[in-house]
């Protein structure tokens, strides 16, 4: 367990727990607000991720933030990063021992981010695509598709999958389009309730 945020990041710089440390070009750490209410993780990074140390960099990464904005999220409401922080060559889907290798890290960034919330409230990690969420939930039985919206309570945190947006984009699906949306919409008003008053966004 990381105990600083700095302490966290220099131990993901240096980390040569699997294989894809000597392929990437840098790791992808992740970004936001500390005390973000909500965390979205990704599967992994992309070319424009590896290359410039950023997740959601590229086109898809703009895609999401465009759906994040329609759904009400600005500034502040958002911790942003990726499962694995190394690229896997040719953007393949990580392998088993990559994730295991990576997990650790991920658990300790939600852990790091310490958000204010109302009594009975916990913080909501959004799980953007089947290997980000079976990473977070294993014993999950049922996949994205079918689970895709609903919140799992995993110890002190809830995680709630939705499309990866990279299939959504791909896919040219209006009907996908619409679902992460509305994902992502319900995920904001869970973790800003209208009722509300004591938390403050900074806008974009």
């Amino acid at each position: 367990m990381a105990v600083t945020w700095e302490e966290l990041a220099a131990r993901v710089k240096a980390c040569r727990g699997c294989a894809l440390a000597a392929t990437c070009t840098q790791k992808v750490f992740g970004m936001g607000d500390h005390e973000a209410r909500v965390v979205i993780v990704g599967e992994a990074p992309r070319a424009e991720d590896d290359l410039y140390g950023t997740p959601f960099h590229d086109g898809i990464g703009l895609f999401l933030r465009k759906q994040m904005a329609n759904a009400g999220f600005v500034k502040g409401d958002v911790f942003l990063c990726t499962l694995m922080k190394c690229r896997p060559p040719k953007g393949r889907e990580p392998y088993a021992k990559e994730i295991q290798a990576c997990l650790g890290h991920l658990m300790d960034q939600v852990d790091l981010v310490k958000p204010v919330l109302r009594a009975g409230q916990k913080k909501i990690v959004v799980a953007l695509g089947q290997v980000a969420f079976k990473a977070l939930v294993p014993k999950a039985k049922v996949k994205v598709g079918t689970a895709r919206g609903d919140p799992h309570s995993v110890q002190d945190f809830i995680v709630v999958p939705t499309w990866n947006p990279a299939y959504v984009v791909a896919s040219k699906s209006y009907l996908r389009v619409k679902e992460f949306q509305k994902d992502l919409r319900r995920v904001r008003e869970r973790a800003f309730p209208k009722t509300d008053e004591s938390f403050a966004s900074k806008m974009l």
